[in-house]
């Protein structure tokens, strides 16, 4: 069975290096892990090298990301019911300790 591992960001874009193909398609080669990709740049959902991407729509605004945003990268996290969720910004502490209340304990390091 693979584990579910979701990168969460509300600001770097769906193919920023670091995220994208230094962690999320790095991990992705490998058999056991399934990754998903949420993301905030307002194109359409995708899967590229073996990442499913998703978009939670774009916000124009800094205090648009903070709130609406976030709301959004939650409600698909929930969605998506990973097993490890690693988060990018830090607007999206909030976004952990909710999941966290909701019973998505911290996962193992991958």
């Amino acid at each position: 069975m693979q584990t579910k591992v979701t990168h969460l960001t509300s600001v770097h874009s769906r193919y920023d290096t670091r995220i994208f193909l230094k962690e999320c398609v790095s991990l992705a080669k490998e058999s056991n892990y399934s990754v998903n990709l949420v993301v905030a740049d307002g194109l359409p959902n995708e899967v590229k090298s073996q990442v499913h991407i998703y978009d939670v729509g774009l916000s124009g605004s800094r205090m648009g990301r903070a709130l609406g945003v976030t709301k959004r990268v939650l409600k698909k996290a929930i969605e998506l019911d990973s097993d490890i969720y690693h988060f990018h910004d830090p607007e999206l502490i909030s976004t952990g300790l909710k999941l966290k209340k909701i019973g998505k304990k911290r996962g193992r390091s991958v």
